[in-house]
């Protein structure tokens, strides 16, 4: 049969005449130096700072991708949901302080427990918003931060005052508020003497007020400023009481010294930042 290019597996193709062979990292620097007229002692320097260069590199990239999947894995573990778990946890923030017999802790994992046949991610310890109707999620405050956003534009927009300015000044408000409620939370904890939580389990929890924001203002919207007012109070109770709890029976546990001394007033002072923020983030001066 005819010869083709996989009967000679081993033969080295000829160079096409005028075509430079490809260099590697280091022939390329060495290439570059004898273009500048640098010496041998120079182009030495040169290669060595390229070698050095190319394997700090190399150790980033390696030393980088693990980490992103590993934030990937618990960033993942909040978005795990499901309808049941989000009806439920908006029943639960909206009625939080009349609902009969709740349960709030969370329900912790054995450590031989294994979900869908994999370890569980988020520290080995708790099950996810799909199977715990107290986990912490980010999606409901993800949904509810960007509906208060457009709902907010939509009602300047009809009074003629919309810009649009209007979508980061709502935004920025919103997250300088969320970041500093954050921070402050984690100081109480550490002033409590128990375990910190992680700061995503802070930023869901605090992140739910945005479900009351978005209730009032859509409320305000269609019923008036008046009635805004009452659901204003309503949603900022339950939130404040949502919050409390929340607190009580997951990361502030009553301990004896320091902890038992200031605990409560922490708590009730963390519960009634949730009302102040849904009051001061509102938008309820531009109802009608």
């Amino acid at each position: 049969h005819a010869p083709t290019m996989y009967d000679q597996p081993h033969q080295q193709q000829a160079p096409v005449p005028g075509q430079q062979p490809p260099m590697s990292g280091q022939g390329a620097v060495g290439g570059l130096a004898q273009d500048l007229g640098l010496g041998d002692a120079q182009a030495n320097m040169l290669n060595f700072a390229a070698a050095a260069g190319m394997e700090r590199f190399h150790e980033r990239v390696h030393g980088t991708v693990p980490m992103l999947s590993q934030n990937w894995n618990a960033l993942k573990y909040y978005f795990e949901v499901d309808n049941r778990y989000v009806l439920t946890k908006l029943r639960t923030i909206v009625f939080s302080a009349v609902l009969p017999n709740k349960r709030w802790k969370r329900v912790e994992i054995d450590g031989t427990t294994k979900l869908d046949g994999q370890e569980p991610q988020y520290a080995k310890k708790f099950l996810t918003p799909s199977l715990d109707e107290n986990a912490p999620d980010l999606y409901l405050p993800l949904m509810s931060f960007v509906t208060y956003i457009i709902v907010c534009s939509y009602i300047k927009g009809t009074n003629g005052k919309f810009t649009p300015e209007v979508l980061t000044q709502v935004m920025y408000s919103c997250l300088g508020f969320q970041i500093f409620e954050v921070m402050l939370i984690r100081c109480g904890l550490y002033v409590l003497q128990v375990q910190q939580a992680p700061l995503l389990d802070l930023t869901a929890n605090t992140g739910y007020k945005y479900v009351g924001l978005c209730i009032n203002m859509v409320v305000g919207m269609v019923l008036g400023r008046w009635v805004y007012r009452i659901a204003m109070l309503w949603t900022g109770s339950m939130t404040s009481y949502f919050m409390l709890k929340t607190l009580a029976n997951n990361y502030a546990f009553s301990s004896h010294g320091v902890s038992s001394q200031t605990r409560m007033p922490l708590l009730y002072g963390f519960a009634l930042l949730q009302f102040i923020s849904i009051w001061w983030l509102g938008y309820g001066g531009d109802l009608n």
